[in-house]
């Protein structure tokens, strides 16, 4: 693949990220307005009863003309919202979807044309794979370009300052998250990598490991298991059993119970080959 179809494939990528985020931004900015509209007629309202209408026969032609208007605005506004939002819901799922394929097209070319081309380069086993990682993900190569821009030269590296160090260790729920040994918080999500090195990787291990992250989430969200936190979970195996196939683990993938996306990668001498690309 050349470094034009790289850097061509990463802006579509990125151009799609940024795309469903403002998509995303559109759903909170229709729900703010609607309760803003209604709040607002709730205040005219109340306005008119306590202030107005003790003062109703002195009240004069000017100030009766413009009442309707305080009624008017935000009542139309609030229709307008609901149509909007109305809309948005009805073509959300699809619209969904939609970013969902495309991303998944973008996502599994740079795997095979460009992720399993290249050879690792890190000081370590988790600074290589992030460094990887950083070639089909673009948000996880914004994490790095920031990191580098700080000073820093490997993921393994902790924050300089304390608070800085306090923070890092916070982004993550550390109880969810710190038995992987890796886990990067990007715009669109968390990035988990889990590391077997010499054991064998089977399905039953994905299918605890996916458990138990649902176990965690549920105790620190009193009951509720937090949907969206996660973007990928991926494991960086070198070696796996019979039940990793491709066939039987397509049905499997479809019966395991998660929101997130899951990625099997085999760790070579000089790089990386993937199994399995959700």
């Amino acid at each position: 693949m050349s470094d034009d179809e790289s850097k061509f494939s990463n802006e579509n990528y990125s151009l799609i990220l940024n795309f469903q985020d403002v998509y995303r931004n559109i759903g909170f900015q229709i729900s703010w307005t609607l309760i803003l509209s209604i709040l607002v007629i709730v205040t005219v309202h109340q306005f008119f009863i306590i202030e107005l209408v003790p003062l109703k026969d002195s009240l004069t032609p000017m100030t009766m003309i413009s009442i309707p208007f305080m009624y008017t605005v935000p009542v139309v506004l609030m229709i307008i919202t609901s149509a909007f939002g109305i809309r948005y819901l009805k073509s959300r799922k699809a619209t969904k979807q939609g970013f969902v394929k495309v991303q998944s097209a973008l996502v599994r070319r740079a795997y095979i044309l460009n992720f399993e081309l290249e050879e690792s380069e890190g000081v370590s086993q988790t600074d290589k794979i992030f460094n990887h990682l950083s070639l089909v993900f673009p948000q996880v190569d914004q994490i790095k370009k920031r990191r580098i821009k700080n000073g820093y030269t490997s993921i393994d590296q902790p924050p300089k300052f304390i608070l800085k160090r306090w923070l890092r260790n916070n982004k993550v729920n550390r109880y969810v998250y710190g038995e992987f040994d890796l886990s990067v918080n990007t715009p669109s999500g968390i990035f988990l990598v889990k590391i077997t090195n010499e054991k064998v990787l089977t399905f039953e291990d994905i299918e605890s490991t996916v458990k138990e992250i649902r176990k965690k989430m549920k105790i620190t969200g009193l009951g509720i298991e937090s949907k969206g936190e996660i973007d990928r979970l991926i494991f960086l195996t070198k070696s796996f059993d019979e039940t990793i196939s491709k066939q039987e683990l397509n049905e499997k993938m479809k019966n395991l119970k998660r929101y997130y996306q899951i990625d099997i990668i085999k760790e070579k001498e000089y790089g990386y080959s993937t199994i399995w690309i959700n």
